[in-house]
């Protein structure tokens, strides 16, 4: 049997690249941090904020293909329209609900589901939001579409936490939250990256239909990120700050 298409993914989320905060230097700490570690790609769970501009967007890609949602702190125009030279000149920007097949290039597929829950506004900011049932809804109409099979996802990539135990007593769980854990469960994909929540670096659990969950708060606070080497066997490492700060380890079979 062939081995699958190895690649090395750097694994962010909510950078929250802004000039407040003494957070100036996010984006120069991301760049080294891309510098040392020569990735194969860059994904993100969105927060990027507003100094994320398509200057700093194209010095992210000049140097490896980056993949990103947005959140609910963003430059949308930026977002927009910046593409990646080194993949195709495909958007940095998922497309909702689409699968991005890079199998033979990373040996991996991705879904991205962008934005966080609102009961009330449609956006907020310019940045757009998912008002009422939409998360779901949006869900179950990719799912008629392709019908995935359990594991048939590589990764789901989603800004907004869902309702799961490793959070039940650390966040406010609502509406939105139960909508996102019930996507997850809908689609049940290998692994789920996520962000969001500035509690720790990250938090990694296995889910009840056996796939499993990553998040890392990558902001000025605490400087969380995963590599993970994606194969046959998935490798993932958290670190904190830099790769002389390993927090965390495990092998997805």
């Amino acid at each position: 049997m062939p081995v699958k298409k190895r690649s090395r993914i750097l694994f962010i989320s909510d950078i929250h690249y802004t000039p407040y905060h003494s957070e100036e230097d996010q984006g120069e700490w991301l760049l080294s941090l891309i510098d040392s570690i020569h990735p194969d790609v860059l994904i993100s769970a969105g927060d990027w904020d507003e100094l994320a501009d398509a200057e700093f967007f194209n010095e992210i890609t000049r140097r490896v293909p980056l993949l990103t949602v947005y959140g609910n702190h963003e430059n949308m125009e930026a977002l927009k329209t910046v593409t990646n030279p080194l993949l195709d000149n495909i958007n940095i920007l998922l497309e909702d609900y689409e699968i991005m097949d890079l199998k033979e290039r990373f040996g991996f597929n991705i879904v991205g589901v962008s934005g966080i829950w609102s009961g009330r506004r449609n956006s907020r900011r310019g940045v757009p939001r998912k008002k009422g049932d939409k998360f779901i809804r949006l869900a179950r109409e990719f799912y008629e579409r392709y019908r995935p099979e359990p594991f048939q996802i590589d990764i789901l990539l989603m800004h907004d936490v869902p309702d799961i135990p490793a959070y039940s007593e650390n966040i406010v769980l609502h509406g939105g939250t139960l909508q996102v854990r019930e996507v997850i469960y809908l689609l049940k994909p290998k692994i789920v990256l996520n962000g969001h929540v500035h509690l720790s670096e990250y938090t990694f659990a296995r889910l009840d239909y056996g796939g499993h969950y990553l998040r890392v708060d990558s902001s000025k606070k605490h400087r969380g990120f995963a590599l993970i080497d994606w194969g046959d066997n998935v490798r993932i490492q958290v670190y904190k700050e830099n790769v002389n700060k390993l927090l965390f380890e495990t092998v997805m079979r």
